[in-house]
């Protein structure tokens, strides 16, 4: 199975704060008495009270400062990291907190090479007195890519290709960031880092250079005739050894007041020239995408609510129907066309018999709650995507096999929807949601 330096734990604490109050009684006797027990009502309300941190999270075998927010801190506050309410400095550990303000401490930390990947609680001390602030901050092994939003596609260079609310954007090996249009989105990148397949209102694009020093250069893709719009999904290699370019999306046109999608299949030659070709269904079909295409040229998706595979041959594509668990969508197949996910319920795998072409269908093992997608596949049938756990929250995951837990890989501090969408051709990385606002990168592999 794929090669993983993750570990992954789950966190729950609760805590509550008690609120005192004292009456005085007359008397000169009992004046000091009263002074003492307002004294300790005002110093118990005082108790530091942590409630955020920045950042919210922190990778492992990383030293990083961070800030802790909150009241009630003293010029004597020191911060500790909690997991499972228990202090593990082996694994997170506090080297000094820095004073600021009564609101504000900065802590620097250390976070172990094998530090679970969970939500962990920030503790404050401060004055004799403690508070917790629970699952404030979050160990992880992803990478923010700030502002990005979402990333679609990434290659083994680590060239990454997404959308945010500016539209299509490259992010280059150095960290340089190129906004290739103000609408849409850019889906893959191919392994040389030379061509980009993105929608654009409508408009199936790829952006194409010589070298990867060369400036960006926008081509339009054909639309199948009678379509007047189409769009990208997913690109391949093809594995002929020709150079080609494989693209699976759909095309769509108009029909009274509805919307025909039509399944197709584009394929870019190693010269530069694009064709599009339609995928058959039955007659009568009215809505059939193309997800995505493995290096032979097999194409997962489905015509109407069917899951189907289209097979290449010499007269044309056949096509099979898949398992379905009932409206199943399936998003993603491995290079060797062997295994293929998606999601109903929850996250859905399809493996392929070698012996017969058979396919069976399986449900991923559950995060804690049901839900969650399965996004990418690799030709040992490791699994990427998101998964829910036990408070209804999605989190980056990984199945090493149908029945193993998935395995967290980490988001970006924020109990938001985080996942993977997709990974690089040798599995070296995987890219997605870090959280609503930021992409995210793993490194797979060293």
């Amino acid at each position: 199975m794929t090669a993983l330096r993750l570990s992954r734990v789950s966190c729950s604490l609760a805590c509550c704060g008690i609120v005192l109050s004292a009456v005085a009684c007359s008397g000169d006797a009992a004046a000091p008495e009263v002074r003492s027990v307002a004294s300790t009502a005002y110093a118990r309300a005082a108790s530091p009270t942590p409630s955020a941190t920045s950042p919210a999270y922190g990778d492992q075998s990383t030293t990083i400062d961070v800030h802790v927010l909150g009241s009630g801190f003293g010029p004597d506050a020191t911060a500790r990291w909690l997991l499972h309410g228990v202090e593990d400095p082996s694994q997170v550990k506090t080297n000094r907190t820095t004073y600021v303000s009564s609101t504000e401490v900065i802590a620097n930390i250390t976070i172990a090479p094998a530090a679970k990947i969970d939500y962990w609680d920030v503790q404050m001390m401060s004055g004799g007195k403690t508070g917790v602030g629970v699952e404030l901050f979050e160990v992880t092994t992803a990478i923010a890519l700030n502002g990005l939003e979402t990333a679609y596609g990434v290659n083994d260079l680590g060239m990454i290709v997404g959308s945010n609310s500016a539209g299509a954007w490259f992010r280059d090996v150095d960290g340089t960031v190129t906004q290739l249009s103000s609408v849409g989105g850019a889906r893959a990148i191919d392994p040389a880092g030379l061509v980009i397949v993105a929608n654009s209102d409508g408009v199936p694009v790829a952006y194409e250079r010589a070298s990867t020093t060369s400036p960006w250069s926008r081509v339009l893709l054909p639309v199948p005739a009678g379509n007047n719009a189409a769009y990208v999904q997913r690109m391949r290699a093809a594995g002929d050894g020709s150079g080609d370019l494989l693209v699976a999306g759909y095309a769509a046109r108009p029909v009274k007041n509805l919307s025909y999608q039509t399944a197709v299949l584009w394929r870019r030659t190693a010269a530069g020239a694009w064709t599009v070709q339609v995928l058959p269904c039955p007659a009568g079909n009215m809505y059939s995408r193309a997800q995505d295409v493995a290096a032979s040229g097999t194409v997962i998706g489905w015509c109407d609510k069917v899951i189907t595979v289209w097979t290449p041959g010499v007269s044309g594509f056949s096509a099979t129907v898949l398992p379905n668990s009932g409206s199943a969508a399936p998003i993603a197949i491995s290079a060797n066309g062997q295994f293929a996910v998606g999601h109903d319920a929850g996250a859905l795998m399809w493996a392929r018999n070698r012996s017969d072409g058979s396919w069976t269908l399986s449900l991923l093992a559950t995060g804690g709650a049901p839900g969650g997608s399965a996004n990418a596949v690799t030709d040992d049938g490791t699994a990427y995507g998101t998964a829910q756990d036990k408070k209804n929250f999605g989190f980056p995951a990984v199945w090493a096999s149908t029945t193993a837990a998935p395995i967290n890989l980490g988001g970006l501090g924020h109990r938001e929807v985080a996942a993977v969408t997709a990974i690089s051709p040798s599995n070296t990385y995987a890219v997605g949601r870090g959280d609503l606002r930021n992409a995210a990168l793993w490194i797979l592999l060293p």
